[in-house]
């Protein structure tokens, strides 16, 4: 890896994937790797229980710090980047509402908070530091109080959006901080995070995009730009992956079709 002055959110996830190749078994998701998988096994044969597992493991993590501990750049912007976000003040919404534009100034707290899930969490994980994991806490609880993740224009269009790029920043710093904190959240902040994902992100995304009858018709310009193909679906699964330990048999129907793989499916088949 070449070296590292800043490091972006993208050099970091490269740096994971590096860690990721050291796990001796098949993993999903750079997840826990499942002793005895065989080809044929079905999805819920793989579905990893322990945390974090997302982007990494207890394997990857051991590689990463190996890694990090030779390029003594590479860890010092790391570090140097978690210090930034502590530092950071988290944005109110009215402020997120104020910008111009059709995404108004959601994309700022969405991009804050996307790092913040990878950067601070990947952080505490490797050195054990509560001050990455207290901030990181701190912006999951303060963003589950806003009303959208959305620029507040996309609702007056015909038919409305409800979930947009924006939406998938957060979804992602959702996803990749509530998984690095799962161990040290109490049963109230892993409750008020998920129901924040879900109503947020989850339902939005799955009712405009995905699921039948979603009520935006995805146009050939949506597949060429790949941004609606793509970032936008894809931020549903992230949260159901990050928190299916605690509504894995749920009864309702976007889980039911997570578990049967029907979302999956129906993504290729709106993006193909």
């Amino acid at each position: 890896m070449n070296p590292v002055e800043n490091i972006s959110r993208r050099e970091l996830i490269k740096l994971i994937t590096l860690a990721g190749v050291a796990m001796p078994r098949p993993v999903s998701l750079l997840a826990d790797a499942v002793p005895g998988q065989s080809a044929g096994a079905g999805a819920a044969a793989v579905l990893p229980t322990a945390h974090p597992r997302l982007f990494y493991n207890a394997a990857s993590l051991k590689h990463l710090r190996q890694i990090l501990a030779t390029d003594v750049a590479a860890d010092a912007s790391l570090k140097k980047r978690g210090e930034e976000l502590l530092a950071a003040d988290l944005i109110a919404e009215a402020v997120a509402m104020r910008g111009e534009g059709q995404h108004a100034n959601y994309g700022k707290p969405g991009n804050q908070m996307s790092e913040m899930g990878l950067t601070l969490g990947l952080l505490y994980q490797l050195t054990g530091d509560k001050r990455y994991a207290d901030k990181l806490r701190q912006a999951m609880l303060y963003y589950s109080n806003y009303v959208r993740w959305t620029g507040q224009s996309f609702e007056h269009r015909s038919p409305p959006w409800y979930s947009e790029l924006d939406t998938a920043k957060f979804s992602f710093g959702f996803a990749t901080g509530y998984d690095a904190l799962h161990s040290i959240l109490s049963d109230v902040d892993r409750k008020t995070i998920s129901d924040a994902m879900i109503r947020l992100s989850v339902l939005p995304v799955l009712n405009d995009w995905v699921l039948p009858g979603a009520s935006i018709p995805l146009t050939p310009w949506d597949i060429i730009g790949g941004a609606f193909a793509s970032r936008v679906p894809a931020c549903a699964p992230w949260h159901c992956w990050a928190m299916c330990h605690r509504r894995k048999n749920g009864s309702s129907p976007w889980m039911r079709a997570l578990n049967s793989g029907s979302i999956i499916g129906a993504m290729c088949r709106r993006t193909a």
